[in-house]
């Protein structure tokens, strides 16, 4: 048993010493896949977009690396969903999203990522909160390689119109460019 354990042992530390070697001498893509295997797990950052001074504005957050487009907006909605934390709220920082809102599920269609929320999302009133809710979720997962607008959906069903406000922005799929705003 301890002859096995000793051979497998040498076995990983030979993999992994030929893997770094290969890498100085011969760089390949193969070596590159296999590091970025590797690396995820790790923390990386992201940005949170989040209400301050009338304006919305980045938050940059730890999170892990994500190997798909669709896990990376996942986490970055159920972190937006949990709004600010403690130093974010005593920096000023805000969220219009209701925490009573949830995420049902996330999938990508091309350029397009369909965010599926609980009804709790589009409940509240005033033309501006409704907007800041919008920009915060829109910009948070356009900021992700691939993804340049999002749809909403509510239960599982696309919506014509957002809130009792009756915005019409997220009849089709939206990016940064249809909710004009100001960045600081």
């Amino acid at each position: 048993m301890k002859k096995t354990i000793g051979y497998v042992v040498l076995f990983l530390f030979l993999m992994v010493a030929g893997f770094f070697t290969y890498k100085v001498f011969v760089p390949s893509a193969n070596f590159e896949i296999f590091y970025r295997m590797l690396r995820v797990g790790r923390t990386g950052e992201i940005n949170l977009y989040f209400t301050r001074d009338e304006m919305i504005v980045p938050v940059v957050r730890k999170a892990p690396r994500l190997r798909s487009v669709d896990e990376k907006v996942k986490n970055a909605m159920t972190l937006l969903l949990q709004g600010p934390d403690e130093a974010e709220k005593a920096a000023g920082y805000d969220s219009a999203l209701p925490p009573e809102a949830q995420l049902l599920s996330v999938f990508m269609e091309e350029d397009t990522v369909l965010l599926n929320f609980s009804k709790q999302i589009d409940e509240g009133g005033g033309t501006e909160m409704m907007l800041a809710r919008l920009r915060q979720i829109v910009y948070t997962a356009t900021q992700f390689s691939g993804v340049n607008k999002v749809r909403f959906l509510i239960d599982g069903q696309p919506i014509k119109y957002f809130s009792s406000e009756g915005l019409t922005e997220v009849e089709h799929p939206i990016g940064r460019a249809d909710l004009e705003m100001e960045e600081k």
